[in-house]
């Protein structure tokens, strides 16, 4: 078994084991796998290592039954884990073929990505990768300017098209506040539960407290400082109500990211093209911020489908500004992620 890092963001793209085993090589890829975007900093994703596939699992289902009851961050935050898997299979010259399940359960995995021939990186394929080892948002291009794309939001659409999932950007300002008022409402919704202080608490926790570094490190907040953080969490409301809606002076654009669907499928499509929007948006120095609640939220889901004038069914709501730099957040090694193959 190659070695590998102890933590993804120290991966060594020259370190890809050239002439090892073809599971020892996707076990290197799963690497940019980890530092795929998740939904509340969970990175609920496993694998299972084949000949010549990566299965993944979802993990920790059910685990937020307040800000995800249907587990729709946890499956979308699986597709894009395999989004970025994608990406670092292309670099390394591998044609990466993805098997969704026909069926969500937390049993079975979600997809199997196959290698099912060789490729030759293109300017693109490369952009995308030379983004992943840098943790988003960053403060400038990751790529030379002539390399970023010319039209990020026009990129984006197309790589969220490509995953059969649609793109559009929002800048009208009256739509931005009734955005705002939603994500406002939600934010009152959610603390006026005595379960989500608790339910946040949970994902808040020290590193060494056990299990993945999900939470506290996951949000950069240093270990000596989460244990506070978790007491404050679950007695405080944090006073998000109002202090921490957003107003249109804040929202220099938002994307809306919708599927035709409302499917475990569609979720994981979302989670594919999140990868890729990502990545985009980073070479071009720009930043994208989950606005949770009105997606999250049945009571809320029609409002902003009428405010965005969406047919389809939201599934991401991103904040898109310039970005400035923020410490890593924490991930696992993918030794600890990694299944036993039967």
């Amino acid at each position: 078994m190659v070695e590998l890092p102890d933590d993804p963001w120290q991966v060594d793209a020259t370190a890809f084991p050239q002439h090892a085993a073809l599971g020892d090589k996707l076990a290197f890829c799963l690497n940019y796998a980890c530092l795929a975007p998740t939904g509340h900093a969970t990175r609920p994703f496993l694998f299972r290592i084949g000949n010549s596939s990566v299965e993944v699992y979802a993990n920790g289902t059910r685990e937020h039954p307040v800000v995800d009851p249907e587990d729709r961050d946890v499956v979308t935050s699986c597709g894009a884990a395999i989004g970025h898997l994608e990406v670092a299979l292309r670099h390394f010259g591998f044609v990466p073929r993805v098997m969704p399940a026909d069926q969500f359960t937390p049993e079975r995995p979600l997809a199997r990505v196959a290698v099912t021939g060789r490729h030759t990186p293109q300017r693109a394929d490369e952009r995308l990768f030379r983004a992943m080892p840098v943790r988003g948002p960053a403060p400038h291009p990751v790529v030379a300017a002539e390399d970023a794309p010319a039209d990020p939001m026009a990129a984006c659409r197309e790589a969220a098209e490509a995953c059969g999932v649609a793109f559009r950007v929002v800048r009208d300002k009256a739509t931005l506040m009734r955005v705002a008022d939603l994500v406002s409402e939600g934010n009152r919704r959610q603390f006026a539960d005595p379960r989500f202080p608790r339910e946040l608490a949970a994902w808040t926790r020290a590193h060494r407290m056990g299990g993945d570094p999900r939470g506290a490190r996951g949000y950069g907040m240093p270990d000596r400082l989460s244990a506070q953080a978790r007491m404050m969490t679950r007695s405080e409301s944090l006073g998000a109500a109002d202090e921490g809606a957003a107003g249109p002076d804040d929202l220099p654009a938002l994307a809306l990211v919708a599927t035709a669907m409302e499917t475990p499928t569609a979720w994981l499509s979302t989670g594919r093209a999140l990868s890729r929007i990502h990545l985009t948006l980073a070479t071009a120095g720009l930043t994208n911020a989950y606005l949770t609640e009105p997606v999250a939220m049945d009571a809320l889901r029609p409002g902003l489908r009428t405010a965005l004038g969406e047919p389809g069914f939201p599934q991401l709501v991103l904040q898109i500004s310039q970005g400035t730099a923020i410490p890593p957040a924490g991930r696992q090694a993918v030794a600890d992620l990694l299944l036993k193959s039967d």
